[in-house]
């Protein structure tokens, strides 16, 4: 039989050599793993699935028509005037070609007499003068002068 320090001893050694066998398989495996893994694709992303464009996600993910007034709809101006509004402007009202002359001949009119009853504006030699940002003094304290690009300098 084995003294208690030499059973120690032995036992020690019995799990030195278990583990070693354990780690030298392990190390075996995972070397065959990687050299396997790396054989098969050097960009393999592995799970990625492809997603969608933007369009086609958006047409993917907008509201679907389930109801059947959606699905089949009908025409609200179905036997309705849509030439003339009650509060519509006399430009966008249909008018036949008479009416259409009529109103053509006011309009020339107009244009070559103005109206009389308007008063007239004079203008001065200071309207004359065309005002732009290099001539026109800021207002001090609220206004900076622009910085201006000399031409050929961009």
């Amino acid at each position: 039989f084995f003294l208690p320090h030499q059973q120690m001893l032995r036992t020690t050694l019995i799990i030195a050599v278990v583990l070693s066998i354990c780690l030298a398989v392990q190390c075996f495996t995972l070397r065959s793993y990687v050299k396997q893994a790396s054989s098969i694709s050097s960009t393999s992303l592995f799970a990625h699935h492809p997603q969608k464009k933007i369009i086609k996600r958006k047409m993917d993910r907008r509201p679907k028509k389930h109801r059947e007034s959606d699905i089949t709809r009908s025409n609200v101006n179905l036997n309705k005037c849509i030439t003339k509004f009650a509060s519509s402007l006399p430009e966008y009202t249909i008018i036949s070609a008479e009416e259409y002359m009529k109103v053509r001949e006011q309009a020339l009119k107009f244009w070559e007499d103005g109206d009389s009853a308007a008063e007239w504006l004079e203008i001065t030699e200071e309207d004359m003068v065309a005002t732009f940002s290099e001539n026109r003094e800021p207002v001090p304290g609220v206004q900076k002068r622009p910085n201006l690009v000399k031409s050929g300098s961009c």
